[in-house]
């Protein structure tokens, strides 16, 4: 009679369990986190490290080292149109 009993109460909560979790999402709302607006400025920079700067195949560090960097802001007016303006500069 025990084993019967505890089957019973068992299925019982299982059920009952189940049936509260079908209707969760009315019970509690969960509402997704505002997003922030994103920029339209985006920034591009880096920097290099060469042990010989050639360009076509011609030295332009005299077989020396040198670097260069450059920085790129860029504004996106939609996702298809794009305005940027660029400054380089190599060590040669």
């Amino acid at each position: 009679m025990k084993k019967l009993a505890c089957a019973v109460a068992l299925a019982l909560g299982c059920s009952t369990v189940s049936g509260l979790a079908a209707d969760l999402d009315k019970k509690m709302p969960v509402k997704a986190p505002a997003m922030a607006p994103m920029s339209p400025w985006d920034i591009a920079f880096g920097a290099a490290l060469m042990s010989d700067y050639n360009f076509r195949g011609i030295t332009q560090s005299n077989h020396k080292p040198s670097v260069a960097a450059y920085f790129e802001p860029r504004y996106n007016f939609n996702d298809s149109l794009q305005w940027y303006a660029g400054v380089s500069g190599e060590s040669i």
